[in-house]
């Protein structure tokens, strides 16, 4: 199979989104992802998949930054246990991230799912632009 590229990912997010009828809020000026592109490209394929298939969300909003990924919708969630429990999609993303060297970090807060690819080891998620520190997991 061959390896995606970030911006095409990007593309195929938006496409699958608007397809679906969600409202979908992506990044206008593209951040150039480096060393992360491998990872970044598929956590966007398996993120958007997953709000395309599974969340019944109306808006999507992805986030990007040279070490962050972060994928927020206002479906209707993850179940806890299998996020705690490394279940379904998000299991195999778990592991290409941390063998990758960096974390998937799930919250559930306020009707929002955020996901977050951290590739710089911290627990920080982004919002609309800024940074906000989130509790340890």
């Amino acid at each position: 199979m061959r390896t995606p590229t970030f911006a095409g990912e990007l593309q195929a997010a938006r496409r699958a989104l608007e397809t679906k009828g969600i409202t979908a809020h992506l990044p206008e000026r593209l951040t150039p992802v480096g060393a992360h592109e491998n990872v970044f490209s598929w956590g966007l394929r398996e993120l958007t998949t997953n709000v395309v298939r599974h969340s019944g969300a109306n808006t999507c909003w992805v986030s990007v930054s040279a070490d962050k990924l972060r994928v927020t919708d206002d479906g209707s969630g993850f179940s806890t246990d299998t996020v705690q429990n490394r279940e379904g999609g998000l299991a195999g993303l778990r592991e290409r991230v941390e063998a990758a060297g960096g974390r998937l970090i799930v919250r559930r807060e306020h009707g929002l799912s955020r996901v977050l690819i951290t590739m710089s080891g911290d627990s920080e998620l982004m919002r609309d632009g800024a940074v906000v520190r989130e509790a340890s997991e």
